[in-house]
């Protein structure tokens, strides 16, 4: 399948494996850089507008100019242009910029990209036969012609797609990373408990039951403002909840206005967030009058009233405060915040923050010139730590503000920063750090207190023990953790809780919930226009997809999260969808796509960090490898795997690593070493949580019985998988056991017994390719030539690249002859 490939003056653009090339030589290019250059290229017809280009990168809409401008200024330097000269980019005025280098457009097929190492001896060698494990999907023993004595299997290896397949649990990590956050309210008061206002109280604060919605701040006071758009806004929204109003918070506010990213305007920002059913929507809007700032609030209610108040003061946010005790009244005078110098620094801190401009955000809170022991600064500054992915400073800032921060007194502000601990560990896969941090949360923020940050610690415990497979307590945790948010009003959170259970589902072998949740749940963030959790949901969809042998579904969905990946801000996250991609294209047969794009996707890892990620890729190639007979190449992949993959969260994923080593070295006919190993897996699946483990494990010794001629002890393991197989529910686990069982009997000449075998998986055999080449052979055995075309029809429409082994492609003889 060709990619393209962009060529223009002396350099090459190959957007699919992320590289630009100088004369032959690769130019160092930021990710978002590079990404606004693809971009650029891509739709050079056209100019491209300022909002489309920064949703398209950044996957949102509200960057900060300095922020976009500074990144075309890495593209301009990275092409040889300059501001001034504009040969390559020009720049649109009130508008954006358009691509305008003379470009060519270079057609390159996915095998240049196939890296060497995932070349298999079958590639090098173009008369070879087709590798014996293609023969059926769980054996390399070819079929015996009439009169043959049937050979016992070498190998038991499935085809591309029929193998083991990785089940999310690392979408634990991946989701829980965007529902639990630093919150930006750390150290102002707690907010006051929700609670119906007094009568006396304007009824357009409190129409309605959902949550609040603030709106940026409209206003056009040059680029030294652009600060109080987001700032602002933030600031108006933590006045609301320290007045005990749910609120929606400022980052959830600004991925729902993304939405209309195509043509954004004040106007379609308040329609917007009206009809997002919220209870009050405030549309700020400032103004400078000499050298005081005027700021008018129009507050709209759900029941339609509207009512405005203003506020003029020195400074843009002690007029927003004013403004805000006219709405709100004594609620707000007695628990508002100020609107100081220090305020100032700290909101155009946090605007830094929503536009992701980190360092603007770190000059902010420097040039408030507190000292050391500032606790709210300390906060701040590991809030930026945590944004840039910098968690062992983040351990090292906030682990002594922990020790000064004494239980009782301090109880909220304890509480949060055990908070801001938990997230750490969980994005660093250290859920029992994150379990005791997040107990402790749970304890200190009960009810009564901060609703939002209750409900991240419940949400961060529940991700804790469901990654340590606790998951009936997961369920109990994650129901808390929705009441807490529905509580704060926090809508999107609320979405993460539910995409959580669609995992959970998974994990608990109920698929048919998890599609029907994560669906729904998929939808949900769609329409909040929250991309990376839209992603990571139809990553775990299609996962269960595929473990229900639903392949049509698991590709549609893969299609659906790819053609959406661009959007992505998150490098690993992208990184994340690449493997299972790639593992669904295997799944479909396509082979070399597969291939080209986990090579490019090695070469994109940032290692150690994603060593995970990188196990996960091997896993896959591992997997190719031996199906297509090169099993000294799967052996060494296999191994990297299970040497790169953490133990903890991963049992799963492990036990089939280690079932594809054991298969890699019997085809290499090291069966004595094969067996040597055998105790030490099993050893470690007897003390695994997942029953996964023990039934790989089990498939590993009754292949290695069955291979050494123990016929009867196989007999004997295999019928006890195939029972444990069918109790857990897993479609894909029922398959590679019947066919590694319906494969060997086959061999054996035994094609009796296999048919009850085989008919277990039947259901399957019209979307699984494994399941229908094992219905071939099983037909080809019988001599039913009928049944053995139509089931035969089936296998080649859905093998994709995947061969079907001459002898089952040629008419089977009788039954009587055989």
């Amino acid at each position: 399948m060709p990619t393209a490939v962009y060529r223009f003056a002396d350099f090459r653009l190959d957007p699919a494996t992320r590289e630009l090339q100088h004369g032959g030589e690769l130019v160092a290019l930021p990710p978002r850089a590079f990404d606004c250059l693809a971009y650029l290229v891509e739709h050079r017809e056209r100019a491209v507008g300022r909002d489309e280009l920064i949703a398209a990168v950044w996957g949102k809409v509200d960057v900060s100019d300095t922020l976009l401008a500074q990144t075309i200024l890495r593209v301009r330097r990275a092409v040889g242009d300059t501001g001034n000269e504009q040969h390559a980019v020009r720049t649109v005025p009130r508008f954006g910029y358009r691509w305008v280098l003379p470009t060519e457009i270079v057609a390159t097929t996915v095998d240049d990209t196939v890296s060497v190492e995932t070349r298999s001896a079958a590639e090098s060698a173009p008369e070879a036969p087709p590798p014996a494990a293609a023969l059926a999907p769980a054996t390399a023993a070819q079929p015996t012609q009439a009169g043959q004595t049937p050979s016992p299997p070498a190998v038991v290896s499935p085809v591309p797609g029929a193998a083991p397949r990785t089940r999310p649990t690392w979408l634990w990590i991946l989701l829980a990373a965007a529902t639990i956050v630093l919150a930006a309210s750390f150290l102002r008061r707690p907010t006051a408990p929700t609670t119906t206002s007094p009568a006396s109280t304007d009824r357009v604060a409190d129409a309605g039951s959902a949550a609040a919605i603030v709106l940026p701040v409209e206003l056009n006071e040059g680029a030294e403002w652009s600060w109080v758009r987001l700032g602002g806004m933030d600031f108006l929204a933590a006045q609301l909840r320290s007045a005990g109003q749910a609120t929606l918070p400022s980052d959830t506010t600004l991925v729902l206005l993304a939405r209309n990213v195509a043509a954004r305007t004040p106007q379609t920002d308040l329609d917007t967030a009206r009809a997002s059913g919220a209870r009050l929507v405030l549309a700020p809007q400032a103004r400078r009058e000499g050298e005081r700032w005027r700021l008018q609030i129009d507050a709209y209610a759900a029941d339609g009233s509207r009512r405005e108040v203003t506020g003029e003061a020195a400074t843009v946010l002690e007029a927003g405060r004013l403004a805000m005790t006219q709405l709100l009244g004594p609620r707000l005078a007695a628990a508002g915040t100020d609107g100081g110098q220090r305020a100032e620094h700290l909101q155009r801190a946090e605007a830094a923050q929503l536009a992701d401009d980190l360092e603007l955000a770190r000059r902010e809170l420097d040039a408030i010139g507190a000292g050391d022991d500032d606790a709210e600064l300390i906060y701040r500054r590991a809030q930026i730590d945590f944004r840039a992915g910098d968690y062992e400073t983040l351990d090292r800032r906030l682990r002594p503000l922990l020790q000064r921060l004494d239980p009782q007194r301090d109880a909220h502000l304890r509480g949060q920063v055990l908070n801001g601990l938990g997230s750490a560990a969980i994005r660093r896969n250290r859920m029992q750090d994150a379990e005791r941090h997040f107990t402790e949360a749970v304890a200190l923020l009960g009810p009564g207190g901060d609703a939002r940050a209750l409900g991240q610690a419940y949400t961060g415990l529940a991700v804790s023990q469901a990654a340590q497979h606790r998951f009936d307590e997961a369920l109990r945790l994650f129901a808390e953790a929705r009441v807490a948010l529905e509580k704060a009003g926090d809508e999107l959170a609320v979405a993460r809780v539910d995409g959580n259970l669609g995992i959970l589902d998974i994990e608990r072998g109920r698929y048919a919930e998890a599609v029907t949740g994560l669906r729904r749940a998929a939808a949900r963030f769609a329409a909040f226009g929250a991309v990376n959790e839209q992603l990571t949901t139809l990553i775990g969809l299609a996962r269960a997809q595929s473990e229900m042998l639903d392949t049509a579904g698991a590709s549609q969905t893969a299609d659906t999260f790819w053609s959406l990946s661009a959007r992505s801000a998150s490098p690993r996250l992208r990184h994340q969808m690449a493997v299972v991609r790639a593992d669904i294209l295997a799944q479909c047969g396509r082979l070399q796509e597969a291939r080209s794009l986990l090579a490019g996707l090695k070469r994109e890892l940032d290692l150690p960090v994603e060593n995970d990620t990188l196990a996960r890729a091997d896993a896959v190639l591992a997997r190719l490898a031996l199906a297509d007979g090169d099993a000294e190449l799967a052996l060494r992949l296999a191994q990297a795997g299970l040497e790169g993959m953490p133990e903890e969260q991963f049992e799963r994923e492990r036990a089939q690593l280690w079932l594809l080593r054991l298969r890699a070295l019997r085809a290499q006919e090291r069966e004595t070493e094969a067996r040597g190993l055998l105790p030490a897996l099993q050893d470690w699946a007897a003390h695994a949580h997942d029953p996964a483990a023990s039934l790989y494990a089990g498939l590993a010794a009754a292949e290695l019985d069955w291979s050494q001629n123990r016929r009867d002890a196989a007999r004997q393991r295999y019928a006890q998988l195939l029972e444990q197989a069918e109790r857990s529910g897993v479609a894909l686990d029922l398959a590679l056991v019947v066919q590694s069982y319906g494969g060997a009997l086959l061999a054996a000449g035994d094609s009796r017994a296999a048919a009850p075998v085989i008919a277990r998986v039947a259901r399957w055999a019209d979307t699984d390719f494994g399941c229908a080449l094992l219905q071939v052979w099983g037909y080809w055995s019988d001599g039913d030539l009928g049944a053995w075309q139509r089931a035969l029809e089936k296998a080649r429409g859905l093998a994709g690249e995947r061969p079907i082994a001459p002898p089952l492609t040629r008419p089977p003889q009788p039954a009587s002859l055989h």
